[in-house]
């Protein structure tokens, strides 16, 4: 980040998502003792669509991977993404994934098929159309 201020704010947002109850799944800190404004890209897992960290815009490398409410939900997403993002998800495999939090059962909504550089042009293009991406190796 350019200024001290910019790592301050995104430090803040991370510590007061993380007091929320936010899962901290990677980084979430500082990046080393060097100088320079650094912060770890940071992957954040079950936040409420109400969440701060959700409704407010970071400016750093956060990322917050949102779970849906039911499968119904997942896949109409899922849809969603195809029809707005043709190309590169027109063959690919939509599929929802059932996670348990505590009592409540949660969707992720994920497509498979990709190689590496096909999965990381199918996410800027999703991220360009307003859908939140990332890629994982499996």
């Amino acid at each position: 980040m350019a200024l001290g201020a910019q790592l301050e704010r995104v430090e803040g947002f991370v510590e007061r998502a993380r007091a929320d109850g936010i899962d901290v799944a990677l980084g979430g800190r500082r990046a080393g003792e060097s100088r320079g404004f650094f912060y770890q890209p940071t992957l954040l897992l079950n936040a409420s669509q109400d969440a701060e960290i959700v409704q407010r815009e970071v400016f750093g490398p956060v990322l917050v991977a949102l779970p849906f409410d039911d499968e119904d939900q997942a896949k109409q997403h899922l849809s969603a993404a195809q029809i707005k993002v043709h190309v590169p998800l027109a063959a690919k495999d939509p599929f929802t994934e059932r996670v348990q939090k505590g009592d409540k059962a949660l969707y992720r909504a994920r497509f498979a098929g990709f190689d590496k550089s096909t999965a990381e042009a199918a996410c800027r293009a999703l991220k360009r159309s307003d859908f939140e991406c990332m890629t994982l190796k499996n």
